[in-house]
């Protein structure tokens, strides 16, 4: 600070000094702040470092940070020591005028994001956009209830059997290896466009067919298309290894049971062996992740002449399953993709198929 003739000083609440009125320069003679710095109350503070005034609340706040008033009617930001204010702020009605981690503003209601100015519905599944008029087979982004991460996108069918159907597996093109670990089939793996494989993720699917009753829906082609429709699917969380809790009954299809005996058992694959075949690692042998049988008599049987066993064996002694569509796209025994339509009868190297699910209506 350095002593001099009176002129408009720059404050924090008129960093320009401009303009000038004689009640700011009562004396001739006055302490004036230096070039760079701001006159707050009796002291000068660096303009660079501290922002902005605003007067009805008597504070300053700091560069590229905003202040709301109580009734959420207006909007200051203060960017490069210069305030602005926005008297039009309001709400969204789909938003609330509220304080969340000390910031007072507006804030999208739950199921909804955006600024708060502006709010859009958040979908938890395909159904959801179905509901909304979203009509076209595609890429949605969704937050399912409960979901502690931020909204991810999923494939929605939004034709077959009246719509609104989220996709969490499909296998057509071959390019994309389901023989992975627990971590990759944790949190998904492959490509949503429409003519990629992908694993949606247990993680994911845990939370969206925990949040309300869901259908599941299952489509092969061998080149037929054939199709089970059941009643009911629920996986469990994580420390169940995503075991399935629901499975339902048979409502549709071309009488297949693939997923017949996934009832209560736990996911598994080559690093995390949930199957309860003795000797036997039945996510490495099947070359891929799925929901292993717990029936132990499968374990030791003999299938002989049909595609359930594996490749690499000179013995007739496993099969884990009567579904294996994570498996091998060229595999040539039990690691190829197969269903099983017939409890003896497996359909073999399936050419292409989709597992998903919908809201039981």
């Amino acid at each position: 600070m350095t002593y001099g003739s009176c002129r408009c000083q720059p404050t924090c609440n008129n960093p320009q000094g401009n303009p000038c009125s004689y009640e700011e320069c009562p004396e001739d003679e006055t302490c004036i702040c230096s070039d760079g710095f701001l006159r707050f109350r009796d002291e000068c503070v660096l303009a660079r470092a501290y922002g902005c005034f605003v007067a009805e609340i008597d504070i300053v706040i700091a560069n590229n940070t905003s202040y709301v008033n109580a009734d959420c009617s207006k909007k200051c930001t203060c960017l490069e020591n210069q305030l602005s204010c926005n008297l039009d702020y309001d709400c969204s009605s789909d938003a609330t005028c509220s304080v969340v981690d000390d910031i007072h503003q507006c804030y999208c209601n739950d199921g909804y994001a955006g600024d708060g100015e502006t709010c859009k519905l958040i979908y938890t599944d395909c159904y959801d956009a179905l509901q909304d008029g979203q009509i076209n087979d595609g890429i949605y982004t969704v937050l399912p209830s409960g979901w502690p991460g931020t909204p991810f996108n999923v494939y929605c069918d939004m034709t077959t059997s009246g719509g609104g159907w989220t996709l969490f597996q499909r296998r057509i093109d071959g390019v994309t290896d389901f023989y992975r670990n627990w971590t990759s089939y944790k949190h998904g793996f492959g490509s949503l466009d429409h003519d990629k494989d992908f694993w949606l993720g247990n993680e994911q699917l845990y939370y969206l067919t925990n949040q309300r009753d869901y259908k599941l829906r299952i489509e092969i082609t061998t080149p037929e298309l054939s199709h089970e429709e059941r009643t009911l699917f629920r996986i469990g969380a994580e420390n169940t290894s995503y075991k399935v809790l629901d499975i339902g009954e048979l409502i549709s299809g071309s009488q297949v049971n693939g997923m017949l005996q996934t009832t209560l058992r736990p996911f598994s694959t080559f690093d995390m062996d949930n199957d309860r075949c003795e000797d036997i690692n039945c996510a490495e042998g099947h070359r891929g992740g799925w929901w292993y049988s717990d029936l132990l008599d499968w374990c030791r049987n003999c299938y002989g002449g049909y595609c359930a066993h594996f490749q690499y064996s000179d013995q007739c002694h496993t099969r884990c399953t009567l579904g294996n569509l994570n498996g091998d796209w060229n595999g040539v025994s039990g690691d190829a993709i197969f269903w099983d339509n017939h409890p003896h009868y497996p359909v073999c190297w399936v050419k292409s198929a989709e597992m998903k699910i919908r809201p039981v209506l």
